[in-house]
């Protein structure tokens, strides 16, 4: 009776040091988080927008939708203009538009293309607000004045517009707000639309983009635009990802 008694409680140790032994990872391994960005064989973190929004940051290749609908990555650093400051960013040249690669997600193989929308301004000193439903201000406290930066989206046609609109606390100069618009599908997180940047022209306290995404009824978007603002202080631009906007359908 003993032995049996022994036995059983023996048992019984053995299988909670075996569920223990089981919860503990391997020495020096961190168990991975669910919304921690996969890592390619060169080392490239890929993912969608939501991960970003858990983590804070983006992914080097972001999963993107381009041209005919086709499913890949885009590159961060393709996403930049490499502007480093005001005077350079009033020099550069317009442009209607201009395509960048669509990766699979080893970073190399280029399955198309995705279309950046041109990089002219013409939203100086105006806001048109109208019918757009925005997300939550975020502000931003620059050396001398103070940004405050939104995205919305509103349903249109046979598509969604989204805006990002970026305003200070005091006129600044030319060169001084650069805005990227994005527009989000909210099934997967997927980049479906992007302006290029495009930087105030002319001193203002006001600056927005605006872009169209054409899509199929039934399918909500979201916007999150990028920001810069200049800090003369330290001589660079600071970046920012705005809050995201609720979601809209297209019209019919």
């Amino acid at each position: 009776m003993k032995n049996t008694i022994f036995h059983r409680m023996m048992v019984l140790v053995l299988f909670c040091m075996m569920l223990l032994f089981c919860a503990i990872p391997a020495s020096g391994a961190e168990p991975l988080k669910p919304e921690a960005y996969a890592v390619n064989e060169n080392g490239e973190t890929y993912g969608n927008d939501f991960q970003a929004q858990v983590l804070g940051y983006p992914a080097d290749l972001i999963l993107a939708t381009g041209e005919d609908g086709v499913v890949g990555y885009v590159r961060l650093s393709d996403l930049d203009d490499h502007i480093s400051n005001p005077e350079e960013a009033l020099q550069q040249k317009i442009y209607d538009g201009l395509y960048i690669p669509l990766y699979e997600s080893d970073g190399e193989t280029v399955v198309g293309r995705f279309f950046l929308d041109g990089n002219s301004d013409d939203n100086s000193g105006h806001s048109t607000r109208s019918s757009y439903t925005f997300g939550n201000t975020m502000t931003m406290d620059i050396p001398t004045y103070t940004g405050y930066s939104k995205s919305g989206v509103r349903g249109c046609t046979n598509g969604v517009n989204a805006k990002t609109e970026v305003t200070t606390s005091k006129s600044v100069d030319a060169g001084w707000i650069g805005i990227m618009a994005q527009v989000f599908k909210n099934s997967d997180g997927s980049l479906v639309q992007a302006s290029s940047w495009v930087y105030n022209s002319s001193s203002t306290s006001i600056f927005e983009k605006e872009i169209y995404h054409f899509s199929l009824l039934n399918t909500e978007y979201y916007s999150q635009g990028r920001v810069k603002l200049w800090n003369i202080d330290l001589s660079d631009y600071w970046t920012y990802r705005t809050n995201r906007s609720p979601v809209a359908k297209p019209n019919s």
